[in-house]
């Protein structure tokens, strides 16, 4: 299997991008928790991040709503943009994998209303606190 999966390092932990799931466009988007019904926190920002006026990804892909779940918590900031831009575009080309077999892409940055990814904040922590994850098999997914 060829294709790309997602992991958006916090500084607490390496977060899996573990499904998506397209809704209908009067659907808000949020992203969940490990297939729950537990809406994360970024939810609200990642809702005005995809859409029109404010957001970037109806630009690119057109009309859209999607869930998102992952497999661990992103409480704050916005570091979470470019790894979630990547998944939905990745998504909408048919890129997008889950259960291995895929290149592992690791993201974390902020995305503007130009399209340019700009930097965050605690890079070096975020690099350090996933470490195990690459030195082990996922265990997620």
């Amino acid at each position: 299997m060829s294709g790309y999966e997602v992991l958006i390092p916090t500084t607490r932990h390496a977060v899996k991008v573990i499904s998506i799931t397209a809704e209908a466009p009067d659907i808000r988007s949020v992203v969940c928790l490990n297939e729950t019904y537990q809406a994360l926190p970024i939810s609200a920002g990642y809702e005005q991040f995809v859409r029109r006026p404010t957001g970037i990804i109806e630009k690119l892909l057109g009309p859209s709503a999607s869930r998102v779940d992952v497999s661990a918590p992103i409480t704050q900031g916005d570091s979470w943009q470019l790894g979630l831009a990547l998944v939905l575009i990745l998504k909408h080309n048919d890129e997008f994998v889950v259960h291995g077999g895929g290149t592992l892409i690791w993201a974390s940055g902020e995305v503007d209303n130009q399209f340019c990814v700009t930097s965050v904040n605690l890079i070096t922590a975020k690099i350090e606190a996933p470490r195990a994850i690459y030195e082990s098999p996922l265990q997620n997914g």
